[in-house]
């Protein structure tokens, strides 16, 4: 008797792939399945590969079993190394699936992950089997047909012969491309909001005919994986802000060499998420030249997909003097860092190790006007982030959430989602399940998390606990992080803000150190008021207005 679960799979890979042009299916009558077992055949079109797979009796067995199909692989294009590679890559696949259906994940990576991970070797064999025609034939002078040597020609995108699947044939440029790449471009344009164009890179021809094929779309992680394997990955840039929470949005970049001087060119807007960013150091957008900017070079060393070869090893190199000297003032500040005596020491040295760092970062995202106050934090708080102070590095972060948890905050300190306690999980954990901080150079990552023009700047221990992931920082121990000050814009900018803690790190920092000075907006005409005596002077007050003058 057989399984109904295996026939039900094999009923669903017909349908499934009914009428595909990437893929092709020979099954047998599946109303008449014999004792002994059967076989069927698939051709991979896409990457010119046939399977020949046999299910013996034990997989169609009514107890499930656990022996796997068997299969043979051949091709036109491809040696015997790489099918063997494949056969591997299929048989690593079935091992954790013994006992369950296992064809559709056979099919699917020879579909989508084939090509990829045999685009070098692919490439190796289709010059060899070109040098083997040119030695067999040397002293031939080809009389074939144009059109017909033609059709045997490569997809000059993925390198797979046309010569058995749709060819696509751009009229703009002559460029010829399989249905899959062709799929993938016109997706990828699509979603911009783009007239679709070449995908080669250095050509970017209108192609007006790649709309036609704008059928099912597939998942971004896919479509993002061809690209990378592709030339059209010269002409996109992956969001940030996407990629940082653990998704590849491919936005389509207009930069010709990767050094548009024109700010106007190199800005872009993900469809997404609507990020808008430098499309080549993938910083929020600005005007000056992203080699002029440390966090800019940094973001360019990190860049997906890379730049131009000259580009990269120029900003990794430049990179690789920021992160010394970063590092260095890093351990010059931790001495003091270590030596704080107490919570609110701490706090002030912090400040003064990262002020001005924070106050750029949050200025780009809430104006000049934005303004620090210290956290009223519980003792408890306190004391578990004090404990291991003395073992490991420090570093500014970002935390955005919205301010109705603050209270809770404060009195509990940041925690995961979930650990030993009612808090769910309110915008995922693509890397994983933990406190979501921003680096201090990245304050736009967290500002997406505001509900109010207010955002926590935290202190975050380095050690095994912190995973660094992009612009973020994710950690893995509440006592690994704490928010020492809430930002906040004051309703008129004013600069009189009085503070309800910490009164030692305000007469000892001055104003300044909490905020920009920034200059109030245009006020309307006061009516005349009578004038009131001037205050008398304090020693106090001079003292802080001379502080203030050093900022």
């Amino acid at each position: 008797m057989s399984n109904s679960e295996q026939l039900a799979e094999l009923s669903s890979l017909e349908a499934i792939y009914d009428g595909s042009r990437e893929v092709v299916l020979e099954l047998p009558d599946l109303g008449n399945v014999p004792d002994e077992g059967t076989s069927f055949q698939a051709k991979l079109r896409a990457v010119n590969v046939d399977v020949t797979i046999w299910l013996p009796p034990d997989y169609l067995a009514d107890d499930g079993g656990t022996t796997l199909p068997l299969f043979e692989l051949s091709s036109g294009i491809y040696p015997r190394k790489v099918l063997d590679s494949f056969a591997q890559e299929l048989q690593s696949l079935a091992e954790p699936l013994r006992g369950s259906p296992v064809l559709f994940s056979w099919l699917e990576w020879l579909r989508v992950d084939a090509r990829t991970a045999s685009s070098s070797q692919g490439a190796a064999a289709l010059e060899g089997r070109e040098t083997d025609w040119e030695d067999d034939f040397e002293n031939d002078i080809p009389t074939a047909d144009p059109q017909e040597v033609a059709k045997s020609a490569n997809c000059e995108s993925c390198f797979v012969l046309l010569d058995k699947v749709p060819r696509v044939q751009l009229k703009s440029c002559q460029h010829s491309l399989c249905p899959q790449c062709a799929g993938m471009t016109s997706q990828v344009f699509a979603a911009n909001k783009l007239k679709p164009h070449c995908p080669l890179a250095n050509c970017r021809a209108n192609a007006p005919e790649l709309m036609e094929w704008t059928g099912m779309p597939e998942l971004w992680a896919t479509v993002s994986k061809r690209v990378l394997s592709s030339p059209f990955k010269d002409s996109i840039v992956f969001c940030p802000r996407c990629e940082d929470r653990g998704m590849d949005m491919p936005v389509v970049s207009s930069l010709d060499d990767g050094q548009a001087p024109n700010p106007a060119r190199r800005t872009v807007r993900c469809f997404q998420c609507s990020h808008i960013f430098c499309a080549i150091c993938r910083s929020p957008s600005h005007s000056s030249s992203c080699f002029d900017d440390p966090s800019c070079v940094v973001r360019m060393a990190k860049r997906r997909p890379p730049l131009t070869p000259e580009l990269a090893e120029k900003a990794a190199l430049m990179a690789a003097e920021i992160r010394e000297e970063e590092l260095k003032r890093e351990v010059e500040g931790l001495a003091s860092l270590r030596s704080a005596d107490g919570f609110e020491k701490f706090r002030e040295c912090f400040l003064q190790l990262h002020h001005k760092a924070i106050m750029n970062s949050l200025a780009c995202e809430f104006g000049s006007g934005v303004e620090l106050r210290p956290t009223p934090l519980a003792r408890d708080v306190q004391d578990r982030f004090m404990f291991a102070i003395d073992s490991a590095r420090i570093k500014p972060a970002f935390h955005g959430t919205d301010t109705k948890n603050y209270p809770s905050i404060f009195s509990r300190g940041l925690l995961i989602p979930g650990m030993k306690n009612e808090i769910p999980v309110a915008h995922g954990s693509a890397h994983g399940l933990g406190i979501y901080t921003a680096n201090v150079d990245a304050c736009w990552l967290s500002r997406g998390f505001c509900t109010a023009d207010s955002m926590l700047v935290c202190a975050v221990r380095q050690d095994q606990m912190v995973k660094c992931v992009g612009d973020a920082m994710v950690v893995f121990s509440p006592d690994g992080v704490v928010p020492l000050f809430e930002s906040y814009v004051p309703p008129s900018w004013k600069s009189n803000t009085s503070w309800a803690t910490a009164p030692a790190l305000q007469q000892s920092l001055g104003k300044q150190a909490f905020g920009k000075p920034a200059q109030p907006p245009p006020a309307k005409p006061a009516q005349p008021s009578p004038a009131k005596p001037a205050p008398k002077k304090s020693k106090f007050l001079s003292r802080l207005a001379a502080k203030s003058k050093k900022h």
